[in-house]
């Protein structure tokens, strides 16, 4: 497969790039306040469209590295994270210089399966969680941009776990993990100590989608189904108290 990538210039954070620029559409935030109380608005449609940049910074095809989609921009924008298949290895690109390392070494590439998938940054930019294989079993692990070892938090036997996001505390990581029965637990993992905090468990066989933390770290938003066995879905906001009060937005 073919990559290229790319970043917005200053993107305008109420707009929602689509692959069509008619589609492009402003998002209007919900009021702070109780959300069972407030009901986000709609807003109108602007006759203006947002002017957005589009910069390719890296062609991986054009160098001996190869890489995915599955890392992230650091929060400075410097640096994109990413796995180096050559051997299966988290890997860092400066988006500055164009150089690239490796964070990991453990990749084993056509051995036996050690290799790293989704990777996501710390909110200070000095560390990167990322799953990893372990033959067969998969890891949850963070690595620093020091060289320092990599650190196992979470191991789930035989069972695939979703990396979503950090924390803005950087305080804890937000998974999404399968259950042997096909449910799905929405839950945050401690950076200290990879303790698991179930914040709700889905029953529907599909799970939660594209779910990331609120900056003040009391919701999280997601999308899911509402009926069984239907790739349709909605968009909820679940707040993070651990009373699992899950309220819709869309």
């Amino acid at each position: 497969a073919k990559f290229e990538v790319s970043l917005l210039a200053d993107p305008d954070r109420q707009t929602i790039l689509d692959t069509e620029p008619e589609n492009i559409s402003s998002l209007v935030a919900a009021d702070a306040g109780d959300p069972e109380q407030t009901q986000p608005s709609m807003g109108k449609a602007s006759s203006d469209k947002p002017e957005v940049a589009l910069r390719q910074v890296w062609e991986p095809s054009l160098e001996p590295v190869i890489s995915d989609a599955c890392g992230a921009p650091s929060p400075d924008g410097r640096y994109l994270s990413f796995t180096n298949w050559a051997q299966g290895n988290v890997a860092v690109r400066d988006l500055t210089t164009e150089e690239y390392r490796d964070l990991t070494d453990e990749g084993t590439g056509n051995g036996p399966e050690q290799w790293a998938y989704v990777s996501r940054w710390s909110p200070d930019g000095v560390q990167i969680a990322y799953e990893w294989n372990n033959e067969g079993s998969w890891e949850l692990r963070i690595v620093g941009l020091d060289g320092s070892e990599p650190r196992v938090l979470y191991r789930s036997e035989n069972r695939y776990f979703y990396l979503h996001a950090w924390s803005q505390d950087g305080k804890s990581i937000l998974v999404d993990l399968d259950k042997p029965d096909g449910a799905n637990d929405i839950a945050l993992i401690s950076v200290a100590d990879g303790s698991v905090r179930v914040l709700k468990t889905l029953k529907n066989l599909l799970g939660a989608h594209r779910m990331s933390l609120s900056p003040d770290g009391r919701y999280v938003v997601y999308a899911r189904p509402v009926k069984e066995h239907n790739e349709l879905r909605d968009i909820f906001l679940l707040v993070t108290d651990g009373s699992g009060k899950e309220v819709p937005l869309v």
